[in-house]
């Protein structure tokens, strides 16, 4: 099957359709095909990763981030239904906002663990710890995609 994209616009919503483990397969195999270029400065790239500013304890408060109890019983439910049942149009909107929460506050998760994780390789914080949190967000995200 072909598909026309012409734009950005188009390319980005034809991959948010697609499902986590194929957008994880089209992400690695992005960046296979990036050559380091002499003219990029890779400690600035990195450095967009690192939440800078944050406590340590604001880094771990974020790191246990979750949706709203509320938010994630209507996830749950329309993950349901979509399984059961065709969604109507409101329902589609609405999974795909409270999928995209979940995607950004998966990002955040992410860039406070990587921003911790930098900080203990220079401050010789407790690995122990830092495991353990990295655990708790994979089977976190493991369970989720699981769920639909």
């Amino acid at each position: 099957m072909i598909i026309n994209l012409n734009s950005w616009a188009e390319i980005h919503h034809a991959t948010r359709q697609l499902p986590p483990v194929m957008k994880i397969e089209l992400v690695r195999a992005l960046l296979s095909e990036i050559q380091p270029d002499a003219t990029v400065n890779t400690k600035t790239a990195a450095d967009v990763l690192l939440l800078t500013g944050l406590s340590n304890e604001e880094l771990y408060t974020l790191t246990q981030m979750m949706l709203p109890d509320a938010q994630q019983d209507l996830l749950n439910q329309l993950l349901h239904k979509n399984h059961t049942e065709q969604l109507s149009t409101d329902e589609n909107r609405e999974i795909d906002e409270l999928l995209a929460e979940v995607q950004r506050i998966s990002l955040i998760k992410a860039k406070a663990i990587y921003t911790l994780q930098q900080r203990s390789k220079q401050n010789a914080v407790s690995q122990t710890k830092m495991m353990r949190l990295l655990t708790d967000y994979v089977i976190a995200h493991h369970n989720l995609y699981n769920s639909q």
